[in-house]
């Protein structure tokens, strides 16, 4: 990241269109728009490196989630790009999650946590747009509840495992159907004692397909998983296929 050729940093705020939703950072980044926007000198993009490039605090191929948008008090977030000819790297800032995720071209990369230095990093923002007056006047908002939710890596003795009773077939970007992007996407999902899918991290992903079978999933249905007579949520693995028609 320190040897890009330019580096932009933004202030996100929500599109008037844009629902309240749970939401990753590519439809984070999607549905919003630029309130402010300068570039990054060296000495800026280095000091940001070496706040949030930790080695142990770095989780590849995980996700932020974020309320998008939430109250106007708890709207704040940024976005650095890296730029190094073709390629491109993004990390959407998320301040009251605490979360940094990292979106190369190909897709996901990870996340990290910066509750220690969440002021930290806020403060390098202000540095670097010192014309926004809304966001030189903004404290760093509280941060968010956590969500109570199984780890994909959690173990969980069960007797049986979820059977899917309704399968949501993709929707095929146009887009992505014109170029004949194919292939197919590992979404992991979390199928709670309910059958319902409650949380979903994609393990493999293909550029301009991942949303879409992230949706899928979220309307599988399944029945449940249990152990001991009792139903249990458990992480499962859901390959999403995508064929040019």
């Amino acid at each position: 990241m320190e040897q890009a050729d330019a580096v932009m940093v933004a202030r996100l705020v929500p599109r008037d269109s844009a629902r309240a939703d749970s939401t990753e950072a590519r439809g984070i980044i999607r549905s919003s728009r630029l309130a402010s926007s300068a570039p990054a000198d060296v000495a800026w993009r280095r000091r940001l490196v070496k706040s949030l490039m930790v080695e142990k605090q770095y989780v590849a191929r995980a996700a932020c989630t974020g309320c998008w948008p939430c109250s106007q008090a708890d709207q704040l977030a940024g976005l650095v790009s890296f730029n190094r000819g073709a390629f491109t790297l993004q990390v959407l800032l998320l301040f009251r999650e605490r979360c940094a995720e990292f979106r190369f071209d190909q897709g996901r990369g990870g996340t990290v946590r910066f509750e220690a230095i969440s002021q930290s990093v806020l403060d390098l923002l202000k540095q670097c747009l010192p014309a926004d007056s809304a966001l030189q006047a903004t404290a760093l908002p509280a941060p968010a509840p956590v969500r109570p939710s199984q780890a994909p890596s959690d173990y969980v003795y069960v007797e049986s495992l979820p059977e899917a009773i309704h399968r949501e077939e993709p929707y095929y970007p146009p887009d992505a159907d014109e170029r004949g992007t194919r292939g197919t996407v590992l979404v992991m999902a979390l199928v709670g004692k309910d059958g319902m899918v409650k949380d979903t991290r994609v393990i493999w992903s293909i550029p301009g397909l991942e949303e879409a079978a992230v949706s899928a999933v979220r309307h599988w249905r399944f029945k449940p998983a249990t152990s001991e007579g009792r139903p249990v949520p458990v992480w499962v693995s859901v390959p999403v296929s995508f064929k040019p028609r």
